[in-house]
């Protein structure tokens, strides 16, 4: 997470008034004294470099580790946000895949042009137990059936126009309420752009792009509007949040 980096380095640069040049030094130093050096020795030779006391060395080198392992981490998982927020479903064709949450064994990736099925969307996650987590912990929380309607780049293999798969993806990230994907009527009658992939099982899953939180707040907002005012239509008129008729 580079915002987490950048935080860490300007703290630190405060508290110990370090310049640029010594903080880069010391983080340099950081790397090639963790490797093959005891405690000691890796300590005195940051505390030498940066020219600050043991203990100020040790802060400095443990907290620039620290931040640049969760930097790498993030990048890794491909959440370019601090938030962690995801969206699976985009109305433009994603042109930057390193920001994808691809894992590094993903098989057959492709990008596809898709419509969600009514109805057959599920919640992996089993349920909620008297307000208690769940302690079902799948990899991937939500299931869908998309419909192909062309493939627009990458692997085409298993994925034929008007074929219909099922991919699975998300997980919740106990801040937001739900995870983006279609829920609306009109959503399921709009086509989407998204990245698949498949694992060594050859089961299809959707990569996560980064999403702001302006723009899941708009849109949570039209969920919670559309289901105000189905709680208030008769059970007959009523249209289920995942674009199925309950009649």
């Amino acid at each position: 997470m580079i915002s987490a980096c950048r935080t860490t380095r300007d703290i630190l640069r405060k508290r110990v008034n370090l310049t640029t040049r010594r903080l880069h030094a010391c983080k340099f130093t950081a790397r090639l004294a963790s490797k093959g050096a005891t405690t000691r020795q890796f300590f005195r030779t940051v505390s030498n470099v940066c020219r600050l006391p043991v203990l100020g060395a040790a802060l400095v080198a443990a907290s620039l580790i620290a931040a640049e392992q969760v930097g790498a981490e993030s990048q890794t998982k491909g959440i370019g946000n601090s938030s962690g927020l995801l969206r699976y479903f985009m109305v433009a064709e994603p042109q930057d895949l390193g920001i994808a949450t691809l894992p590094h064994d993903a098989q057959g990736v492709a990008i596809a042009k898709v419509r969600a099925v009514p109805g057959s969307s599920a919640w992996l996650g089993g349920r909620d137990r008297s307000g208690q987590p769940s302690v079902e912990r799948p990899e991937y929380w939500v299931s869908y059936d998309l419909r192909i309607v062309d493939v627009i780049r990458g692997t085409r293999a298993n994925l034929n126009t008007g074929s219909t798969i099922t991919v699975t993806f998300g997980k919740p990230d106990g801040k937001h309420n739900y995870i983006p994907a279609p829920a609306l009527p009109q959503e399921f009658e709009r086509q989407y752009f998204v990245v698949l992939f498949q694992d060594r099982s050859g089961h299809f899953h959707l990569a996560g792009f980064p999403m702001s939180e302006m723009e899941y707040e708009a849109w949570e907002t039209e969920v919670l509007k559309f289901e105000a005012e189905r709680a208030r239509l008769p059970p007959k008129d009523r249209v289920a949040p995942n674009g199925s008729s309950s009649k």
